[in-house]
């Protein structure tokens, strides 16, 4: 009989071990939870598209060092363009839908600082034409001029991201299209 209770004594500090353990473990991920909600934007509150009908253009999609071979917004800059139009491509591109949310925030690759708030990180699509939500960030400040397909596009469009029928909602009430 003394051996069994001897047998279980040496399990009393492992279980101890084992939940203070898996408490910790617990606290830690609640704390890194937080940390990654602070730091993190707030999920995207715009027009939601669901799969396109067709293949999307891509357009605004730039360098960077996993990707060399997308061209540099600096290649784009224009400051003769007419800047009412460039308002109404920016307004275009800001009330585009978003097609899908990313895990990260991008950068600008016209030297803002780190991580300016109007780059976002979402994909944002028109039902034709896909590009990143920042796109609007690098004709509002740095007058980089779409490509000349997508800017006729807006244009035959007179500045207007078509409408598109509800389907759904997605979290924080946006809309699916």
């Amino acid at each position: 009989m003394p051996r069994r209770a001897v047998m279980h004594l040496p399990l009393i500090p492992i279980v101890t071990t084992a939940i203070t353990l898996a408490a910790v473990i617990t606290a830690l991920r609640h704390h890194l939870v937080q940390a990654v909600r602070r730091l993190s934007p707030s999920p995207p509150q715009g027009r939601w598209m669901g799969r396109s009908p067709r293949p999307l253009k891509a357009v605004g999609y730039w360098w960077s060092p996993d990707e060399p071979h997308l061209p540099h917004p600096r290649d784009y800059v224009d400051q003769a363009w007419d800047p009412h139009e460039r308002q109404r491509v920016v307004s275009y591109l800001r009330n585009a839908y978003v097609h899908r949310a990313c895990m990260g925030m991008s950068w600008c690759r016209m030297g803002c600082p780190p991580h300016p708030g109007d780059i976002g990180t979402c994909d944002m699509t028109d039902g034709t034409w896909l590009f990143p939500e920042g796109l609007a960030h690098y004709v509002a400040h740095h007058s980089v001029k779409p490509l000349a397909d997508f800017l006729e596009h807006m244009r035959m469009a007179e500045f207007r991201a078509p409408a598109a029928t509800p389907v759904g909602t997605k979290p924080g009430g946006s809309r699916t299209l």
